[in-house]
């Protein structure tokens, strides 16, 4: 199943569009957020493994797939905003504490 896939069966579409800059949560461990051209998707890194990955989307035709290696620089300050968004969401929705590893903080892992 691809992103649009999912997003589709969360009941988002052309009649229900993505909201922009809003955590759009498909279940538990897994959250999309969408700027006009670029979106993250944040999922588990693994099973029984609750840190944090962002894999960074890319919209084109309506269709969310994962960034390829480049994008315009036209969309620079939708990228900018959508990284300040989901700084703030990692940080302040409750969701996530920061991972332990050591005495070190090591980026976020999801509460249970």
């Amino acid at each position: 199943m691809n992103f649009t896939d999912e997003l589709i069966n969360a009941g988002y579409g052309p009649e229900n569009p993505v909201p922009y800059h809003e955590p759009v949560e498909i279940d538990r461990h897994k959250v999309f957020i969408f700027g006009d051209c670029v979106g993250v998707a944040l999922t588990e890194r693994g099973e029984n493994d609750p840190n944090v990955t962002i894999t960074y989307l890319v919209e084109d035709d309506g269709f969310w797939s994962v960034l390829s290696n480049q994008i315009s620089s036209y969309w620079l300050d939708d990228m900018i905003a959508l990284n300040q968004c989901l700084q703030d969401y990692l940080k302040y929705s409750g969701h996530f504490e920061i991972a332990k590893w050591g005495l070190l903080g090591n980026g976020y892992e999801w509460k249970d």
